[in-house]
């Protein structure tokens, strides 16, 4: 075996490494983003479900079918105003 044998092998060793350590900071990176991902997922489904609930509430004795034609229409209105806000119908 030569010096130059050597350098190479140890040059091979040290890339190596600093591919490994990358590899495992950007494993890491990954995780973190799958995990907030998850736990936005989550809420978006608790505030949809949350959302539902507020679209079908109504302080009329009895609604009827007309619940639906009144949420449709706080909803259009709503959104008249931009994408994301709330109202009163």
């Amino acid at each position: 075996m030569s010096v130059f044998d050597i350098a190479v092998t140890l040059l091979l060793a040290v890339v190596i490494i600093a591919l490994a350590v990358r590899g495992t900071r950007e494993l890491a990176k990954m995780k973190t983003a799958t995990d907030d991902y998850i736990q936005c997922e989550t809420l978006a489904r608790q505030l949809q479900s949350g959302s539902d609930y507020l679209v079908a509430f109504t302080d009329r004795e009895n609604p009827g079918q007309s619940i639906f034609k009144d949420a449709d229409q706080a909803l259009y209105q709503v959104k008249q105003n931009g994408r994301h806000g709330c109202g009163f119908y």
